[in-house]
């Protein structure tokens, strides 16, 4: 139970970690716009702080999701296919992992052939695709376990809502600012479930 706990508090730790990356490393960069830029760019090649972005944010939240993962199957596992939500977690924060050693090439335009861009790129769509998937799978297994069933209608409401915004809902916000709202839906998703974790290992 006490491994379950701090594998929940990383849950919670790792958005604190990736918020904290992107402020710092986006106040030292004065080419850098939240409004038009991607959040990658954070970390480009040979960009001005890039290591912090890619290894203090990128590479620390991806490892804690993956803990969240492990902490999730074991205070869930018992019937069949509860296996998969964790699995899709798990997947998402080993995407992350993968991000912090494929940085993309400068202004993150996907048009370079080199094999990072290339992995970046692939990566990029994956999280997109798990970030929506993944609060939808684990629903029905959050509605029926406490503290979770609490705020089960987060992994409805949040991936919903991101995704819309992210494909453009809300007229006249500039796609860096999409980008980030849906990246919060699910910060805020993984941080509560990860508290979640936490709080039922103390009980």
């Amino acid at each position: 139970m006490e491994h379950r706990k701090w594998l929940g508090v990383g849950g919670v730790i790792g958005p604190v970690a990736l918020v904290s990356a992107i402020v710092v490393v986006s106040a030292r960069r004065a080419d850098y716009s939240h409004a038009t830029d991607v959040v990658s760019r954070l970390g480009e090649v040979g960009g001005p702080w890039a290591p912090l972005m890619n290894f203090g944010g990128f590479l620390i939240y991806g490892l804690t999701v993956v803990g969240l993962a492990c902490g999730l199957y074991l205070a869930f596992r018992g019937r069949p296919g509860d296996w998969l939500g964790p699995a899709l977690l798990g997947a998402y924060g080993m995407c992350y992992l993968a991000i912090a050693f494929a940085p993309c090439d400068p202004g993150c335009t996907g048009a370079s052939s080199a094999f990072h861009e290339k992995a970046h790129v692939v990566l990029s769509r994956a999280i997109i695709m798990l970030a929506f998937a993944t609060p939808l799978v684990l629903f029905p297994q959050f509605t029926r376990v406490a503290p979770w069933s609490r705020v089960s209608f987060l992994s409805i409401l949040l991936p919903v809502m991101g995704y819309l915004v992210f494909l453009g809902a809300v007229p006249g916000l500039e796609s860096g600012w999409q980008q980030r709202v849906w990246l919060g839906s699910m910060l805020g998703w993984v941080a509560v479930s990860g508290a979640c974790l936490a709080r039922s290992s103390s009980q």
